[in-house]
């Protein structure tokens, strides 16, 4: 099984993309990150650079997870500000 992410970045800031049940599959909710990330239609959240993402991140090794799951990440960039600025922040997170 294989889990791919991708970081979202522009000049000034960026966001890891998750989908909502992968979150849930490692013990998350949405309100379990700040207002600064953001969620999408499509049920994916996008955790931001310098709290969510390291948070989710962080759980990956411990995480009672299959072994071969393999995780791949890639990156989107922009030069211009990212969409994922005009995305609804987050529902239900806190400020820290």
């Amino acid at each position: 099984m294989s889990l791919s992410l991708t970081w979202y970045t522009d000049p000034g800031h960026a966001w890891l993309r998750v989908h909502r049940d992968v979150l849930t599959a490692y013990g998350f909710s949405e309100s379990d990150f700040s207002r600064f990330s953001y969620v999408d239609q499509h049920g994916f959240l996008f955790l931001e650079e310098d709290s969510d993402a390291p948070k989710f991140l962080a759980a990956l090794p411990v995480a009672e997870v299959p072994l071969d799951v393999a995780i791949h990440f890639e990156e989107a960039y922009t030069e211009t500000d990212s969409h994922v600025r005009d995305l609804p922040r987050l529902n239900g997170g806190r400020d820290d």
